[in-house]
């Protein structure tokens, strides 16, 4: 049976295969052709002084590449035979429905009459007629799609047409990149600009020793640098040197103290300078120079008579010092100029140019303030064009600038810590003119914690610079990550403003925590609450000896007014002794604060815990405060009383409050001993909790699941 109905369609979709392979092919090519054509370009425009070897191989290169796109996507795709069952394999995969009669009717038929004992004819051409009958009205176009290709096809159009607008629009660009391609005989425009600021003029004089500063301003395509070619009395070959880039396409070049005649010229990107010739003369010079200090008022200090200056160039004044510069020079002066700085960071400005007494103009004066240690010099420029070669630099030495003071209030020791305390660092830093900058640095012995550097601008009271800086910085650390095992070190840096030579610097010892387990931490504070105790049971045997003494005084010496000397003494020892009882209380108060700051920044308060040791602390506070110092205080003016009346009052009232205090701390040392049956209660009930929770997980554990 004739398949030409199928065939047919068949070939259609073939040209169209072969078809679309030419477009998609030629487009690849296209855009790899314009993608070099670019490439060429752009390197050769933009980079500057590309060799003619460089352009033609990449002009070889191009055009190989080009020519392998057409092999890979045009010649060698169109090689490829595309048979009949090819494509009859893809007519079935877009209609299913066939179910392979398509494939088997093409094939069967090509088979002719020679398998004909392996076929029915009849059953043959039953398929075939089945095959032509369902496919045909079908339609074999949507077999191949053709949008990748028509994608590709617009991008290559589009890519065209802007390549062409772009070459029409820049045709000369283009011609000159074309031309450059096989030859060197055309150049590109100049894209760089040279203008030589300074100096003015192409020859130029300066003053013997003087600095010679060159400096340059390029525009359009701005360089990356830019190279100055020089050499000394025209003679011999030019020393090339690199131009100090400084931003904006400016370019500075400093020739110091030059003596003999130079020339010199600038390359920069693709442009070139003309030569610029400078000439050297004698320079004018300083030959003395008076001072007269104008002191701040807070100094104290007499300002300087101007009937009797001083003749010293150098100054030495507190900060904040105004000081008269007049300096007489070896000729008549047309401008003048003070430049006050460290050398090339100096702030330069005009002076005054008076007469002297002959009528000549060579006198400059000048004001200077005081800041810091530094140095200043003269310039000068006499009436016949001649400059300073090399200015003197006279110093200026401010009064000493102290480094910062770091009081450091809380914690002024080293610690121990649990892993979830909240430790505050308490910092006060001094410093006689301000203080800058303030930092923590903080190390661990933790491998995986490396240093870390804290600004405390956040956490200081005052903004810099401040002669007094109040800081208060929290050590979480459970937001810090610090666990159990680990030692944190801790140290404050301080800086202050002086600039010469560099500004001052405090580092406070290193001070350090060590993290332990909470119930260690309790452990070490149930210690210490002991030793308190302990300390506290011998003051109260210190009083009750001080409150006999003031007994035994009372009845020996009873109201006598006038004292023996060994009497004296011993009213004065019983004051002392009281003095002496008023320092253990004070020691003790300082070790009891701690106690509970450790408590409460290490969050091991529980219940009413807290509230128990306040009371204990305010009576701790006030004997070591008011109390015992008052008591002292009695002793003493007893002791130097002359009426006996009178000191017998002294000493009853010395008695009265020694029996008050022996009261106090008999209660503190009560309210501590129910503190501790406190917590040993309250260390019980969290031993059971935890015992309880512990069972409850193993329960769960062997419960069946």
């Amino acid at each position: 049976m004739d398949l030409s109905p199928i065939v047919g369609k068949i070939d259609v979709i073939r040209r169209r295969v072969r078809s679309l392979i030419l477009v998609d092919g030629f487009s690849r090519a296209l855009l790899l052709a314009f993608a070099c054509a670019v490439l060429t370009f752009l390197i050769d425009y933009f980079v500057p002084k590309v060799p003619l070897q460089v352009r033609f191989t990449l002009l070889v290169v191009s055009l190989g590449s080009v020519a392998w796109a057409i092999w890979r996507y045009v010649a060698y795709p169109l090689g490829v035979r595309i048979t009949d069952d090819d494509i009859a394999l893809c007519v079935e995969k877009q209609y299913p429905d066939l179910n392979d009669r398509l494939i088997s009717a093409i094939q069967l038929s090509r088979e002719g009459p020679q398998y004909a004992r392996f076929n029915s004819p009849q059953l043959v051409d039953s398929l075939v007629a089945e095959a032509l009958r369902e496919s045909g009205n079908l339609d074999f176009s949507p077999v191949i799609s053709g949008a990748t290709t028509r994608k590709l096809a617009l991008w290559t159009a589009v890519a065209a047409a802007a390549l062409a607008g772009i070459g029409i629009w820049q045709k000369d660009a283009v011609r000159i990149w074309a031309l450059r391609l096989v030859s060197d005989s055309v150049q590109w425009p100049k894209k760089t600009r040279i203008a030589v600021v300074s100096p003015a003029a192409r020859e130029v004089t300066v003053a013997k020793g003087d600095d010679l500063t060159v400096e340059i301003e390029t525009s359009g395509v701005l360089p990356k640098k830019a190279t100055l070619y020089y050499r000394f009395s025209s003679a011999g070959e030019p020393v090339q040197r690199p131009m100090r880039a400084e931003g904006g396409g400016k370019f500075r070049f400093d020739f110091p103290k030059v003596i003999e005649p130079v020339e010199f010229w600038i390359e920069a990107g693709d442009d070139e300078t003309e030569t610029y010739k400078v000439a050297v003369l004698n320079p004018p010079t300083v030959e003395k120079v008076t001072l007269l200090y104008d002191y701040p008022d807070y100094t104290g200090l007499k300002d300087t008579s101007p009937t009797a200056p001083v003749e010293d160039g150098n100054i030495v004044a507190p900060v904040g010092t105004k000081v008269k510069v007049s300096a007489w020079t070896n000729l008549d002066i047309a401008q003048a100029k003070i430049l006050v700085g460290a050398r090339g960071e100096e702030d330069i400005r005009d002076i005054e140019v008076r007469a002297n007494a002959q009528g000549q103009p060579r006198v400059v004066m000048a004001e200077v303030d005081v800041r810091t240690n530094t140095h200043y010099a003269l310039w000068l420029k006499a009436t016949n064009g001649l400059q300073t070669s090399s200015p003197v630099r006279y110093s200026i030495k401010a009064t000493e600038d102290k480094a910062p003071e770091i009081r450091i209030s809380e914690p002024n020791a080293d610690k121990h810590a649990t892993p979830q305390a909240m430790i505050p660092l308490r910092v006060a830093t001094i410093d006689d003119f301000g203080v800058t900058e303030l930092k923590l640095i903080i190390r661990t012995n933790a491998p995986n914690k490396p240093e870390q550097v804290v600004p405390l601008d956040a956490f200081n009271t005052e903004s810099y610079p401040a002669k007094r800086i109040d800081t208060e910085y929290v050590f979480d650390m459970a937001t810090l990550g610090f666990k159990e095992g680990t030692v944190v070190q801790y140290q404050v840096v301080a800086k202050d403003g002086r600039e010469i030579p560099q500004a001052n610097e405090t580092k406070s010892r290193v001070f350090q925590f060590t993290i332990i387990k909470r119930e260690d931490m309790l452990k070490r504070i149930e210690d210490m609450l002991a030793r308190i105790r302990e300390e506290l049971r011998r003051i109260i045997a210190f009083q009750e000896s001080g409150r006999a003494d003031t007994n035994r005084l009372m009845d020996v010496l009873g109201k006598k007014d006038l004292l023996e000397t060994m009497e004296r003494q011993a009213v004065n020892a019983a004051g002392a002794n009281q003095r002496r009882i008023t320092q253990h209380l004070e020691r003790v108060l300082r070790e009891f604060e701690e106690i509970v700051k450790d408590m409460k920044y290490n969050k091991l308060f529980e219940g009413s815990a807290e509230n128990k040791l306040k009371k204990p602390e305010d009576m701790l506070r006030a004997l070591a405060v008011t109390k015992s110092p008052d008591v002292a205080t009695l002793i003493s003016q007893a002791a130097s009383l002359a009426q006996g009346s009178d000191r017998f009052d002294k000493l009853a009232k010395t008695d009265t409050d020694q029996e008050e205090i022996l009261n106090d701390l008999n209660t503190i040392l009560a309210l501590l001993t129910e503190y501790e049956t406190y917590m040993e209660v309250v260390r019980h009930v969290r031993e059971l909790l935890n015992n309880a929770i512990r069972n409850r997980d193993e329960m769960r554990k062997i419960q069946p699941k």
